[in-house]
C-alpha cells in the first residue's frame, strides 16, 4: 500500500536487529533488512515473507562506503532509520586496550552510523515527516559512569564504552542541524540495556545468567519510539525505565 511506512533496521540478521525488523513488518510497516551478508538477508526475508510480512534486504556493511551508498540507491523511499549495528570487541583495562579492536568498534559503532545516515538522509529528508533512532547505551553516558550508585559504575569497557559517547554527540549535533534547517526529522537515541544475544561475544544462556533481559525486553523502547507521535522533536536519550543522563 502507498502510504505503508518503510523502515531501514541495520545489523538486521541477528539478535535484536532481526527482531525489531519482525516486530516492525507485523505491525504493517515495510522493513528493509540492512545484512552485511546478503544471503543471510535473503534467508531471513524468505522466512518473514512465509508469514506473509513485507520485508525486502540490501546488501549493507556499515563499515564500507561503497557498500553504504550502492544501498541506499537502491533504496527509492524511507520514513525511518535505525541504525541497530553495533560490536563490543574489547574489554581490556584502559591502560592496556587494544587499539586496533578500538578502531574497530569506532569504525561500526560511530563511523558506520555516519556513513549510513549520510547516504540515507536525502531519502528522509523528501518525508513530511521522519524518524532516526540510534541504538546506543548507558554505558556511554557520562554521567551514568561517574554515579556511584548507577548500575554501570563499576562497568569498564572503555572502547565500547567511547564510541557510544562519540555517538551520543554525534547524534546531538546531527538532531540541532535538522532542527535549524527546518527538517521536521527526530533523532533520538536508545539504551537496551544488556540483551540476551549473541552481543560481545556471549551467547544468550550465558547472558541471561549475567542478568541479561530478554530480546522482546530490549527492543521495547525502539519499537515505542518508532510508533510514537513526535511533537517535540528534541533529541531524546531514553531506555525503558525513562530518561538515561547524558
Amino acid at each position: 500500500m502507498d502510504n505503508q511506512k518503510k523502515v531501514l533496521v541495520t545489523g538486521a540478521t541477528r539478535g535484536m536487529g532481526k527482531e525489531i525488523s519482525k516486530v516492525l513488518a507485523e505491525k504493517g510497516y515495510h522493513v528493509i533488512l540492512g545484512a552485511r551478508s546478503l544471503q543471510d538477508g535473503q534467508s531471513i526475508v524468505k522466512e518473514l515473507e512465509s508469514k506473509g510480512l513485507s520485508v525486502t534486504t540490501v546488501q549493507l556493511d556499515v563499515t564500507d562506503i561503497n557498500s553504504v551508498q550502492s544501498a541506499a540507491q537502491e533504496i527509492n523511499a524511507l520514513d525511518i532509520l535505525i541504525n541497530n549495528a553495533g560490536v563490543a570487541l574489547e574489554a581490556s583495562s584502559p591502560s592496556k586496550l587494544d587499539v586496533t579492536k578500538v578502531k574497530n568498534e569506532f569504525d561500526v559503532n560511530v563511523f558506520g552510523v555516519i556513513n549510513v545516515t549520510s547516504a540515507i538522509l536525502p531519502l528522509l529528508q523528501k518525508e513530511k515527516e521522519a524518524k532516526i533512532i540510534n541504538m546506543s547505551s548507558m554505558m556511554g553516558s557520562l554521567n551514568s559512569v561517574l554515579d556511584k550508585d548507577s548500575i554501570v559504575y563499576d562497568v569498564s569497557v572503555a572502547g565500547y564504552q567511547s564510541s557510544k559517547a562519540a555517538l551520543n554527540m554525534y547524534s546531538i549535533q546531527l538532531s540541532k542541524e535538522l532542527e535549524k534547517e527546518g527538517y521536521d526529522i527526530s533523532v533520538d537515541l536508545v539504551d537496551p540495556g544488556m540483551v540476551a544475544t549473541e552481543f560481545g561475544g556471549l551467547d544468550p544462556e550465558t547472558a541471561k545468567k549475567m542478568g541479561a533481559r530478554s530480546i522482546d525486553e530490549g527492543i521495547k523502547r525502539v519499537i515505542e519510539l518508532v510508533e510514537q507521535d513526535r511533537k517535540d522533536k528534541n533529541i531524546t536519550f531514553t531506555n525503558n525505565d525513562g530518561v538515561v543522563p547524558w
